[in-house]
């Protein structure tokens, strides 16, 4: 039995997607995956926007559970500062726009390799 590996080494995760299940499932799974992501990204940050810190932490955990599949350490760390947020840290200055970025990296990314046979 083949144990996956989806580590952060140099490259991308989605490098260790392809090497694990394959170019045609990784390109399947990241094509039904984009959209789901984009709507994470949009209510992630919109809960941070209104300090629903409640949502917030809904939307990292949903959102954390899939992120080494093609996301990156960066995104991972972010996420799960957001999943631990008090209330009054839902204002942390730079918060929003670090999740932004990172979120629109790994959009970013996945777009770029679906054009581009993941490789």
């Amino acid at each position: 039995m083949k144990v996956a590996n989806l580590e952060y080494h140099s490259g991308h995760s989605i490098d260790r997607l392809v090497e694990n299940i394959g170019l045609e499932e990784s390109r399947s799974l990241l094509a039904k995956a984009l959209p789901i992501i984009i709507v994470r990204k949009d209510e992630t940050l919109k809960a941070l926007e209104q300090s629903d810190i409640s949502a917030v932490h809904k939307q990292a955990h949903k959102t954390s559970g899939s992120i080494r599949l093609y996301g990156s350490s960066r995104l991972e760390t972010l996420l799960l500062e957001a999943m631990s947020l008090s209330p009054e840290q839902t204002k942390r200055p730079g918060l929003h726009h670090e999740l932004a970025s990172a979120f629109d990296a790994a959009i970013n990314e996945i777009k770029m390799r679906l054009k581009t046979d993941l490789s």
